[in-house]
């Protein structure tokens, strides 16, 4: 694939962007001490060549088995290396190198120019104070867990070629959904999204806001999970995991958590894509079935406490688990209603409000038991691979939960190149 960047493209600063700084993206994703989810596609970059007259043009090689090969190649955003690298270390460490990496095979001078990058790139003013881009936006202000606002680049460069949007944009972070409710009725803020249904419904029912909003309920390409962490002395057991997927009650979930405004999802493919299976059905609420399972497992209660214990490397451990939670409305009620019925099935689930960050950053260490989420889709072909192959646990990927089944893991990756639309269908369903 060859790619031409625009001439007139270029930074905030006013430097052009070139092909090198495509390749130093390239170099920064593969780089071994950063956490990158993109580095689950770079085994099917072959090779980048750059053109030597034209610093705007270059070519990049792709495993034409891959199925996304063209999305992937052009569809990741481009740093600038000028800003991101400015004593320009990953440029000590050939792409060749960066693609066979192993531990060993580099020099100590190479090895340190790629740890001294990765914590300067990682380091959180980079994602609060120098955040740089070819876009239309500049950063003005960001204040953790409260405000980011951007600014539009007066001379822009794409300003005769793109739409122009607001002069000015603040995104305020409200946590709590009552006072986010409050501030659009006052005008403090003009638009909010996935509001919970209660709310909605009241807005659209008040003869007042019913005139002075509008309401959208659009479908989005996106499904509430439970991630479990199947690294966990209690979840590895299967049947755990069976009982909490049987404690889930799916219909009083979308009926009355989210007021009817959603569908089972019995996959982690999005019921509009061509690749969803519709012959798997949703795991039904049942109580008795979460209890069978859990006596199958030895699960009892031996001293009475009203909490399930088993003997496990030597240790008793009660049946006990912490679901981490932020302050959604939607996440605390669905706790609540797990919470209730693990009771009554002598199952202990303590529930612990944090911040959605720190719970993300204990997720990536393995530091969890349980926690919802939701999955985002685009319309490209699903790659499953960067959240639900073994090889994608952190810090290469994004399989958090732990998720491992070698029969899965091999379908994963026949879906990835397979380019058969008919048989990768076959595939999926499997």
């Amino acid at each position: 694939y060859r790619f031409s960047i625009r001439e007139e493209a270029e930074w905030s600063d006013g430097q052009p962007v070139l092909a090198t700084d495509y390749k130093f993206t390239l170099k920064a994703i593969l780089n071994p001490y950063v956490s990158s989810t993109w580095r689950g596609f770079m085994p099917f970059f072959v090779d980048l060549e750059l053109d030597d007259e034209d610093g705007n043009s270059l070519t990049v090689f792709m495993d034409s088995e891959y199925m996304l090969a063209e999305e992937i190649a052009g569809g990741f955003f481009i740093y600038p290396e000028h800003i991101y690298d400015p004593r320009r270390l990953m440029r000590l460490v050939s792409l060749s190198e960066l693609m066979e990496y192993e531990e060993g095979l580099l020099s100590d001078d190479q090895e340190n120019a790629l740890k001294a990058f990765a914590e300067l790139f990682s380091a959180g003013r980079y994602s609060t104070e120098v955040v740089e881009g070819a876009g239309p936006y500049n950063l003005r202000q960001y204040v953790s867990g409260s405000v980011i606002s951007l600014d539009r680049k007066e001379d822009w460069w794409g300003n005769d070629l793109f739409r122009n949007g607001p002069t000015r944009i603040d995104y305020l972070i409200i946590a709590d959904q009552a006072v986010a409710l409050s501030a659009l009725k006052d005008g403090t803020i003009d638009m909010a999204g996935e509001i919970p249904a209660r709310y909605f419904q009241e807005l659209k029912s008040d003869p007042i806001y019913s005139e002075q909003f509008q309401f959208f309920t659009p479908p989005l390409f996106q499904m509430y999970y439970i991630a479990l962490n199947n690294r966990h002395p209690i979840l590895s057991d299967i049947n755990v995991r069976k009982a909490l997927a049987y404690l889930t009650d799916l219909d009083f979930m979308v009926n009355e958590i989210m007021g009817g405004f959603g569908d089972r999802s019995p996959g982690v493919i999005h019921p509009a894509k061509e690749e969803f299976n519709p012959s798997i059905q949703s795991i039904s609420f049942d109580l008795n079935m979460a209890d069978s399972l859990l006596t199958a497992a030895n699960w009892t209660d031996s001293d009475g406490d009203g909490i399930r214990d088993k003997l496990i490397d030597g240790q008793r451990l009660p049946l006990r688990l912490t679901m981490d939670v932020s302050s959604g409305e939607t996440g605390q009620q669905l706790a609540l209603m797990l919470k209730e019925a693990a009771e009554r099935v002598g199952m202990d689930i303590q529930i612990r409000t944090r911040e959605f960050r720190l719970i993300r950053d204990d997720m990536r260490r393995g530091e969890f038991d349980m926690t919802p989420l939701i999955i985002r889709q685009n319309l490209f072909p699903t790659d499953l691979y960067g959240t639900w192959h073994t090889d994608a646990m952190p810090p290469a990927g994004n399989n958090m939960m732990g998720y491992s089944n070698p029969e899965a893991d091999q379908l994963i990756q026949r879906i990835r190149v397979e380019r058969d639309e008919e048989q990768r269908m076959d595939l999926y369903f499997k």
